[in-house]
């Protein structure tokens, strides 16, 4: 069983999208150190997704 059509034309964008653009953002070299007590430090209720982003 194949990919279906619209996954693949998803997949043929976004290609072309990191291509043009890259896939490169402020912050994207950020890793922290202890990635698992960062992650569990992300209090979905304290935080607001404009804090993330």
């Amino acid at each position: 069983m194949g990919v279906p059509l619209s996954v693949q034309r998803q997949l043929t964008t976004l290609r072309k999208l990191e291509e043009s653009t890259g896939s490169n953002f402020p912050g994207s070299n950020h890793h922290p150190t202890d990635r698992k007590n960062w992650i569990s430090g992300l209090n979905p209720e304290k935080i607001h997704l404009k804090q993330i982003v």
